[in-house]
């Protein structure tokens, strides 16, 4: 798999990603102009897809809101990582009459759970960087969920891997949790060394990597903040019966429902009732309603 680097500048006009195939690039979105694919929102993430995974992506090249919903292989997932595909769809789903929807790449993740995304506007904005916080809502978009692509992070620079050798001298390695657990926390540290300790925006989230003899171990989400045993306040992979009574396409009622899987915050519904699309098990509140509503637990259907 590709090494990720992250793009917070525009690409040259002769760059091969955003070129159209038919003008010698690689990009097989939408020609727009004379020879570039962008600015398009699609096209710009097609391509940007293709740099960083240094292959041809197996995304789709329709409309942006239909990227979610395509069988290209790839992982799907309500929480951020680095290199994944943000998508929102605006109106009906397949219906381009009422909106196209929105595609971005996060290039990077804040302590407060904040999106870093490169995007391009259909004719109108080459590239442009925008910061989106949870829960990654778009004025008069909705949220569908990210795509992850086959991707790996940056290595620690050798200097960090020294500094973890002096570590490992004086920090009991607790690690009490594994690659892909689910844990849940009100903070976070900035980096591995426990440097910071921040209020965290997001309240849940999965392992990616474990960086041993740390103080704070646990990578989470490939980048939204570090966490120690200290800090998990629960995990649901382990200390949750999971009850799970519904399956996709039950209609379910609420009054209430969380803005994320992991049951960050409860808000009041504006709907009570809907259809579970999609389920998350082993977190708080597993069952997605109408593609992007929110999301209810067992508790909460009435």
């Amino acid at each position: 798999m590709s090494v990720f680097k992250e793009r917070l500048t525009a690409p040259s006009t002769s760059d091969k990603y955003w070129i159209h195939t038919s003008k010698g690039g690689v990009n097989e979105c939408i020609l727009i102009g004379t020879k570039s694919c962008i600015p398009n929102c699609v096209g710009y993430a097609w391509g940007r897809a293709y740099e960083i995974m240094n292959a041809r992506p197996n995304l789709c090249k329709g409309n942006a809101e239909n990227w979610f919903i395509y069988n290209d292989g790839y992982g799907r997932g309500d929480t951020p990582k680095v290199g994944a595909i943000a998508c929102w769809q605006k109106g009906e789903v397949r219906n381009g009459n009422d909106g196209a929807g929105h595609v971005a790449i996060v290039e990077s993740i804040k302590s407060d759970g904040t999106i870093v995304t490169s995007n391009s506007g259909y004719k109108s904005t080459r590239f442009y960087i925008k910061e989106i916080k949870p829960p990654y809502s778009l004025n008069g978009y909705t949220f569908q969920g990210f795509i992850y692509l086959p991707i790996v992070t940056e290595e620690p620079k050798q200097e960090e891997v020294k500094q973890e050798d002096n570590t490992n001298q004086n920090v009991t390695n607790n690690t009490n949790y594994k690659v892909g657990d689910i844990v849940h926390f009100d903070y976070m540290y900035t980096d591995s060394y426990g440097n910071k300790k921040v209020k965290s925006a997001i309240h849940g989230g999965t392992i990616t990597k474990i960086y041993f003899g740390r103080k704070a171990p646990y990578l989470i989400n490939n980048g939204s903040g570090f966490v120690s045993d200290d800090l998990i306040i629960n995990n649901f992979n382990n200390n949750t019966t999971l009850k799970n009574n519904y399956k996709v396409g039950d209609i379910v009622h609420f009054d209430y429902f969380y803005t994320d899987s992991y049951g960050s915050k409860k808000v009041k519904s504006a709907i009570h009732s809907g259809t579970i699309t999609k389920i998350y098990s082993g977190r708080k509140a597993p069952y997605l309603i109408n593609n992007g509503s929110g999301f209810v637990s067992d508790d909460l259907i009435i």
